[in-house]
């Protein structure tokens, strides 16, 4: 007999943007069966949830993920559903851990470094390989995967920076289209990062012919200066292919693009208004990267930073880069890192460090890649609140984390993005600063992220959907994590429901596991 649970006495959001209204919401099995009149007589066996005070809307879709392998420390995925997330799409910026031959390991983990976990399996053959692995795990949340760019790159190309033969592009979409048929959601690139970064259009074109109706994720070729081009870029595959395209964490990440949001917006509304292409974005003015990426694909395929030891070349990759400036204007106090292995230094940034040791910032920049390689974590203070807060009330933006499920003991410092996303939504850009309505802001967390993925029957609270479901409190809800204290959880979420289990209540974690795997529905 199928469990019941009545959520009562709340406000329903239902994520389509319509106005909030007093219903009680009644649950059977996995999915809503009815929406009540508020206050109603609970059926007999169903368990209440007091809702009073809340609102009542469908569990949060993180678009825009980075947990592939973290899922495999944490299948609880606490860090997620304490924000009110109840499904995450992961495989995003080029990285995903399939479909990966073994052969291939070692090359992979000088790329695809965040994937990597010493300790455990990190990387599987093919789609069907991962999501099986996904099943056998007790997971709390859903998850959907997209297929990374670079992992296709990979699999088939002899090096990273090879550009592929007719051959080598017919069996990138033909592994791609394997795992389409396996269930992936979609295609995600990564242009700022090897191997993706070498790629040229006949090669998107080739894999963008095989997606039909599924995602294109792209993270941009630049973020700052030169993001017209690099947003046209994407924009000429999209009308070659008619692809549905998605921009990656839009931001303007080079301060001498600060104010010029408008610009950008227009620009991809006057692409929207012939095709199908949107955005998402984190509520931060800083990202969470890694040291590598600040490097030009020309000087390398990131495999590699032997080149730094000759100073001809490091005087070159200086001029690059606007005379070691990492953003082409501010400098190396706004680019902090972690993992370094001196507590001393955790957290600091690469202008600090340099004159502890009485070095030049851009000299420490390149010894850090030196010993440490490409994939040391850095955190960039490089975006402008006002266009944050432009790019948040666009029409055509949704939320995404851009984070990871976090462990209790993270492997370095997260960002506060991984523990605070949606809750500062509603938190500072709802409630303070009157940005966004409740209802707006629920929308591009839920049925526009749902409408993306194909997800037919969730991102909507409505009779007939599985009840992914998060309760909030308007008047507290808040992220409390920052780069001082990223593992802050958030406040302000109450009880949360993954395919009719409540997997938070009364803001305490219940410990089940309903989520799994999800495939897209045609």
């Amino acid at each position: 007999m199928a469990t019941k649970i009545l959520i009562r006495g709340g406000k329903v959001i239902d994520g389509t943007g319509s106005a909030a209204q007093e219903r009680d919401v009644l649950i059977v099995g996995p999915f809503v069966a009815q929406l009540l009149e508020a206050k109603s007589a609970p059926p007999e066996d169903a368990e209440v949830l007091d809702a009073t005070g809340l609102y009542v809307c469908p569990g949060f879709i993180d678009i825009h993920n980075h947990s592939d392998v973290a899922l495999f420390e944490d299948p609880g995925a606490k860090t997620a559903l304490a924000q009110g997330v109840t499904t995450i799409v992961v495989g995003n910026c080029g990285f995903s851990p399939m479909p990966l031959p073994d052969n291939k390991a070692d090359l992979a983990k000088k790329l695809l470094f965040h994937l990597v976990r010493p300790e455990k399996r990190w990387f599987w053959p093919s789609m069907s390989a991962y999501y099986s692995a996904l099943t056998e795990l007790p997971l709390a949340i859903n998850v959907c995967c997209l297929v990374g760019h670079g992992a296709l790159r990979l699999a088939v190309l002899d090096k990273p920076s090879d550009t592929p033969s007719q051959r080598e592009l017919r069996q990138m979409a033909s592994l791609l289209q394997n795992c389409l048929d396996e269930g992936a959601f979609g295609l995600s690139t990564g242009l700022e990062y090897s191997p993706c970064s070498f790629a040229k259009q006949p090669e998107f074109e080739a894999l963008a012919s095989v997606l039909g109706d599924r995602l294109f994720a792209c993270h941009l070729r630049n973020e700052g200066e030169r993001i017209i081009e690099a947003l046209e870029e994407m924009f000429e595959v999209q009308r070659k292919t008619n692809i549905k395209l998605q921009v990656s964490h839009l931001k303007l990440a080079e301060s001498q693009m600060w104010g010029k949001s408008a610009q950008i917006l227009e620009h991809i509304r006057s692409q929207a208004s012939r095709y199908d292409v949107m955005a998402d974005q984190y509520p931060y003015t800083f990202y969470h990267s890694n040291l590598g990426s600040i490097v030009p694909p020309e000087f390398g395929d990131g495999t590699s930073f032997d080149f730094l030891r000759d100073r001809r070349q490091r005087e070159k990759l200086c001029e690059v880069i606007s005379e070691g400036k990492p953003d082409r204007g501010l400098g190396w106090d706004r680019i902090y890192v972690s993992g370094l292995g001196r507590p001393e230094f955790d957290g600091k940034s690469i202008d600090f460090i340099a004159r502890a040791k009485g070095k030049n910032p851009f000299d420490e920049f390149c010894d850090i890649l030196l010993e440490f390689g490409g994939g040391v974590v850095v955190m960039g203070f490089v975006m402008n609140e006002g266009d944050v807060e432009a790019f948040m009330q666009d029409d055509l933006t949704m939320v995404g984390s851009d984070g990871e499920i976090v462990p209790e003991k993270p492997r370095h410092r997260p960002h506060p993005r991984s523990l605070g996303t949606f809750p500062r939504v509603l938190g500072m850009y709802v409630r303070e600063k009157g940005l966004l309505s409740p209802e707006r802001a629920v929308m591009k967390m839920t049925s526009r992220p749902a409408a993306r993925l194909n997800l037919k029957n969730r991102g909507t609270l409505a009779s007939g959907y599985y009840a992914d479901i998060t309760c909030f409190d308007p008047q507290t809800v808040r992220d409390t994590a920052t780069f001082e204290a990223p593992m802050s959880r958030p406040e302000g979420i109450v009880h949360v429901l993954v395919n009719g289990v409540p997997v938070v209540k009364n803001s305490q974690f219940t410990n089940r596991s309903p989520g799994g795997p999800l495939k897209p529905e045609t």
